[in-house]
Formats: C-alpha cells, structure tokens, sequence
C-alpha cells in the first residue's frame, strides 16, 4: 500500500475534497525529509558494522579464553598421568 492507494480510496468513499491538501502535504513533507532518509540509512549502517565489529571482538575474546582453559585441562591431566606412571614404576 503506498499514498496512490490511500488518496484512491479518499475519492472513492467521496471525501476527494481532502486530496489535493494532502498530496500537497506529502509532497512537502517528502521534501523535508529527503535528506534525513538518507543519513539515516547510512547511520544504521554504520552502527550494524560497529555491533558485528564489536561481537566479532567479544566472541573472538571468548574464544581465545576457552582455548586457554582448554590448554591449561590438558597440561593438567597430563601432568596427572605423568604422576600416575611415576607412582606406578
């Protein structure tokens, strides 16, 4: 549905009086906000690549941290089973 649909739709149920004041409204109000749409696109653009950069960041954080831990459970049972052998020689 666009305003084409909704002024059809005004004349059709004979309020066509209100037409023209409101395509001019639209007209001006489009006007208005041409420049606005655009900045805004580019804004949320902008703000979309900082949250993928930063969630990037934070999980390749998160990953980093368990690959840590992972070492430091492996140095650990490796140490056990080096304890193990020594105790059973």
């Amino acid at each position: 549905m666009n305003a084409e649909d909704v002024f059809k739709a005004i004349e059709e149920i004979e309020f066509s009086e209100f037409v023209k004041p409101l395509r001019a409204s639209l007209a001006e109000f489009k006007k208005k906000n041409a420049g606005k749409k655009g900045g805004a696109v580019e804004g949320n653009e902008a703000k979309k690549k900082r949250k993928i950069e930063d969630s990037s960041a934070e999980n390749g954080t998160k990953t980093k941290q368990k690959k840590q831990d992972n070492d430091k459970e492996e140095e650990q049972e490796e140490e056990g089973e080096e304890e193990d052998n020594h105790e059973s020689a």
